[in-house]
């Protein structure tokens, strides 16, 4: 036997156990579009649709276009382009979207605060040293004066409305499915607009649509209407 094979008892010593190599992560996803969730989801929680925009625009198309006009026109040329846009942005940021244009994420009567959609929590660095924590402190401090200054800006329901055909017309380009309550938001801020017959249109889209798992709140808001 060989002496470096066997322990002093005639054992035959096990071989020594390889390292399984770490497992790459196959849901790497691009810092960029993780810092462009991370600010529409505060947005979302101070009820800043302006803000929201001005972001996801200028992650789009590296420009960022009047969030108070009236037109209802998309830009083919940008809609074409938004498959090699400058930033991918995920499915759930163009839903989270189209619910702050509806309010969902306020309460109903229209203060900051405590609404109906759950937008998740964004997500906070592992880096705490004290350069890092002031570099936050700063950028709250930017958001929370950016808020209030648009704060002061109104925004119509009529150019919300406009805002999320904007984005669902995006999304058909783009072929992502809109999901349940991305459907609820488009048809309670028709309805709420009063155009009942695009609201029906968003209805009739959700109930051919797999992806969607139809709800009765999709229906109540028609009904009321």
């Amino acid at each position: 036997n060989n002496p470096s094979n066997s322990t002093e008892g005639g054992d035959t010593a096990l071989p020594p156990k390889k390292k399984k190599p770490k497992r790459k992560s196959k849901k790497h996803i691009d810092p960029k579009v993780l810092t462009i969730r991370r600010e529409i989801q505060f947005c979302c929680k101070e009820n800043n649709l302006i803000r929201a925009l001005q972001i996801f625009r200028m992650a789009l198309y590296g420009q960022s276009s009047n969030c108070c006009d009236d037109n209802d026109n998309v830009d083919e040329n940008q809609l074409s382009s938004s498959s090699s846009s400058l930033v991918k942005l995920e499915p759930q940021t163009f839903y989270n979207l189209l619910n702050l244009c509806d309010g969902s994420f306020g309460n109903t009567d229209g203060s900051n605060g405590g609404g109906r959609i759950h937008v998740g929590t964004p997500k906070v660095t592992k880096d705490s040293s004290s350069s890092s924590l002031q570099q936050q402190k700063q950028q709250q401090q930017q958001r929370n004066d950016g808020t209030k200054k648009e704060s002061e800006q109104i925004i119509t329901l009529q150019q919300r409305l406009i805002h999320a055909k904007q984005i669902h017309t995006l999304l058909t380009q783009l072929n992502i499915p809109c999901i349940e309550p991305a459907f609820t938001a488009l048809i309670r801020l028709a309805v709420r607009v009063g155009d009942y017959n695009l609201a029906e249109q968003y209805l009739i889209e959700a109930e051919g649509t797999q992806q969607c798992k139809v709800k009765l709140r999709m229906y109540s808001s028609l009904l009321r209407g």
